[in-house]
């Protein structure tokens, strides 16, 4: 619990960019500079948690016993790790919202939470805690790497208002 909580830091900053990046989209329409803005504002916010928990996140969860710096170590690691496909996912998203492709986001989200839990159940009583994490880093890869191979088709160069693209 208490890795899972620590890690959680993460996914506060890419859904909270990610809103306001939908909010300004739906608005001002959909371009490359405004999205390439959000995930540039999210990198920097990320950085320096990434590089801490990365050098310092067994240090940070022996503060409460050994026990949890042994077994969640890893974990942690995964998490951290994971924030920065997980980033991309998100904004892309928010793109997907603001531009009416309802469905995609959807099917974005859902392909990441089935091959979560559905390995994690698979995995999670031979390799343990840390089946989670790696599947939720795969997942959010995955996720990246497809938003990565369509990004044309996600992003446009120049503003695309939201109705006009529907």
């Amino acid at each position: 619990y208490i890795t899972w909580m620590l890690g959680s830091v993460f996914f506060m900053v890419s859904p909270a960019v990610s809103t306001s990046l939908f909010a300004a989209a739906a608005t001002h329409g959909v371009s490359e500079r405004l999205v390439l803005r959000g995930l540039g504002l999210i990198l920097a916010l990320l950085a320096l948690p990434i590089l801490a928990y990365l050098l310092g996140g067994r240090l940070l969860l022996s503060m409460f016993g050994a026990e949890y710096a042994e077994a969640g170590a890893l974990l942690l690691v995964l998490l951290t790790i994971s924030s920065i496909p997980d980033a991309l996912t998100n904004v892309v998203v928010a793109v997907l919202r603001a531009s009416n492709r309802l469905a995609a986001a959807i099917w974005l989200n859902f392909a990441i939470a089935i091959i979560v839990v559905v390995m994690s159940w698979v995995t999670l009583p031979t390799w343990g805690i840390e089946a989670v994490g790696i599947w939720w880093l795969a997942a959010q890869t995955l996720g990246a790497l497809v938003t990565i191979v369509f990004w044309r088709k996600i992003v446009p160069k120049r503003a695309a208002v939201a109705s006009e693209s529907a």
